[in-house]
Formats: structure tokens, sequence, C-alpha cells
């Protein structure tokens, strides 16, 4: 039984300078600054499985705005940021963030120029049943990976997520949180090194629409034949990276309710957080996916 989200609002990426990562988010990809959160003092944290938070962060958006999904580009402050984003791409977790672009070629050079590390120019990228596109990744200020992906509008489009068991997955974000299968992709050999994973790869995907049904976002999970996913999804909410991905509810207590007779073990109970002068409280709660992955339900503000 789907626990009562209506669509994904953002996905976190904690970094260790937040005026560096904006350079690369704003001017070099062309998010929008929408609002920044910045709690004026250490509040309770836990919410997050901490003692004690405090951060500064900004909210960017595509062209949607708030309609589409955002990135929370976030550094702590308290406690301040930890480890890295990992080393592979292959790696049990959110793998990266793609951005769909209509000019990638000029988006490639832009980045080159700003002394970005891509991991090769824009290549075809062909999979069975999708049309024809280019892509290329890169690696933001910290190493968190970025996709581009050329496509019709300049949109946040898609979160790829590493999982162990493939079926289980699917179930969870199905029937759980109420995504929909567009398209399944099955186990083949594939060309790695777009990746820098090597020249032979072996994969299976499935990719879902967003619970709002609109395909106004679209989360892949991928299951890694060869070379196998390795490593644990980050295990500290002040962790380098792509660390969770919030979706809003209307009820986040009904939501609760759900994920526990589920079996599943939140974080804390739904907490209440400040984000800062000027700015409603949130009611949120974290929450796993099967493999670790965390996830955020965020309540509304009336």
């Amino acid at each position: 039984m789907a626990i009562g989200v209506s669509r994904v609002f953002h996905l976190n990426v904690n970094c260790s300078n937040l005026e560096r990562s904006l350079n690369f988010y704003r001017d070099l990809l062309g998010l929008q600054t929408v609002v920044r959160t910045t709690p004026a003092e250490p509040q309770p944290g836990g919410a997050f499985g901490l003692e004690s938070t405090q951060w500064d962060a900004w909210i960017l958006a595509d062209s949607r705005g708030l309609d589409g999904v955002a990135i929370d580009l976030l550094e702590w402050q308290v406690p301040p940021p930890t480890g890295k984003p990992y080393a592979k791409a292959n790696e049990l977790g959110f793998a990266r963030i793609g951005i769909t672009t209509t000019d990638i070629d000029a988006a490639y050079e832009r980045l080159i120029d700003a002394g970005v590390d891509c991991y090769g120019a824009p290549h075809d990228v062909g999979v069975e049943g999708v049309p024809a596109m280019k892509a290329f990744v890169c690696e933001d200020p910290d190493g968190t990976l970025i996709e581009l992906m050329s496509g019709p509008t300049d949109r946040v489009g898609v979160a790829i997520v590493n999982v162990s068991d493939f079926e289980r997955s699917i179930d969870f974000y199905e029937r759980v949180l109420g995504f929909k299968t567009l398209a399944r992709f099955g186990s083949g050999e594939r060309d790695g090194e777009g990746l820098r994973l090597g020249p032979k790869v072996d994969w299976e995907m499935a990719y879902l629409d967003d619970p709002r049904g609109e395909f106004a976002f679209a989360v892949d999970l991928v299951h890694w034949n060869t070379p196998k996913a390795k490593g644990t999804p980050y295990d500290s909410a002040n962790h380098l990276g792509i660390y969770r991905m919030a979706f809003q509810t209307d009820d986040i207590d009904a939501a609760y309710g759900a994920l526990r007779a589920e079996g599943i073990t939140c974080v804390s109970p739904p907490a209440t957080l400040s984000m800062g002068p000027g700015i409603p409280d949130l009611r949120a709660l974290l929450f796993p996916d099967p493999d670790g992955t965390m996830l955020e339900l965020i309540e509304v503000p009336s």
C-alpha cells in the first residue's frame, strides 16, 4: 500500500563549500536559486540521526521552479561535512543526478572550459526502446556525479539509484512510494567507459515515473551484474554527496503510521525543523529504502 506521497520534491546534495558548488550548479549547469535555508542556530538533530544540526543551503530549480524537482544544495555547519562522495558509479545508493539539456555540446564545452572533470565527451547512448540521445558524466566540485543528457528541455530529470536486489527495490518504490514502472531493460553487455568502469559492463534497469504520474521526474533503479555493486549507502546525514531524496505528503503522521505498518524503521517520528528566518517551519522524517538509501518525507505547510 502506498504511504501517501504526492511527488518527489528535491534531491539533497551535501557539499563542502556552498559558494563553490553554487557556481557549478547555477552558473555552469543553469539552475536557478529559489530560496536559501539558513537556520539561525543549531537545533535538535534527531530527525537526521544527529545530536544537533545547523546548515546553510540553497534550493535550486530548473525553469519549472518548484513545480519541478529541486536540488537542495547544502553545506553542513553543525556537524561539519564528512566523508567523500562515491569513488565509483556502481556503489550502492544514489549514483548520480541526471539533468537534460537542449544543447549538450555547448554544456560540455562550458564545463571543460571551467576545468570540470568530465568522463568523456558527449556520446551516443543506445538502450533498446529508448529514443537516441547523447550523454556524458561529470563531477561537481566535491566529486558527486552529474549526468548531462540531451533532451527537449533543460531540467532536473532523473535520479539513478544503484540497488542490490532488483525485484525487491522495484516492489518497494512501486508499492510503498507510489512510483509506476514505465520500462525495464534487461541484463546485457554495454560500454562502461562513460562511467569509468571499463569497456564491458552488464546491468539491468527499471525506469520509474514520479508518483504524480506526469512524466515530471523519474528514478532509474540499476542492478549491476558486472562489475557487482559495491559499498553501502552513506550512513550519516552530513556525508558529502547525494544523501537523500525528499517526497511531499499532505499527512506526515498517517504516512509515518503506514511506514511502521510496513515494518520500516524511520530515523525518528515526524519532527519540526526550523528552515531559517522568514521561512515556515517544516515537519519531516527520514527513512531508508531496502538497501539503506535515505529517503525523506516533508509535510506541505498549510
